[in-house]
């Protein structure tokens, strides 16, 4: 049984011997770092494709934050174009907004 926190399928390290080198230590090293870098990799690759988006996704996000000159021009482009929409927008953002802060604010006073 392995202790916990290390996967099973990793080999425990080993005491050094009396002949062991050095050389032949760090040989040993760097091939059970090889494994457990393909393991993780491997443990990882299902997550590959959700850290791509969110990396794109953040990325986007801090063109539009250097830009906000574009985010203002369609915010009045949709003002202009469809003023209902506009105003049902701002009242559901407004809504969500406050839900979020009593949702913060309740977490905090759960957390202390």
């Amino acid at each position: 049984m392995s202790p916990p926190g290390r996967p099973s399928s990793v080999p425990a390290a080993r005491p050094p011997q009396a002949g062991t080198t050095l050389a032949q230590r760090q040989q040993a090293l760097l091939a059970r770092s090889a494994a457990l870098r393909g393991e993780l990799a491997r443990g990882l690759q299902p997550l590959q494709r959700p850290l791509a988006l969110a990396g794109r996704v953040q990325a986007a996000w801090q063109w539009l934050r250097a830009r906000p000159e574009i985010a203002l021009a369609v915010l009045a482009g949709v003002v202009i174009m469809r003023p209902r929409r506009a105003w049902r927008w701002s009242l559901s953002a407004l809504w969500s907004w406050r839900q979020w802060r009593r949702l913060q604010g309740w977490l905090q006073a759960g957390s202390s």
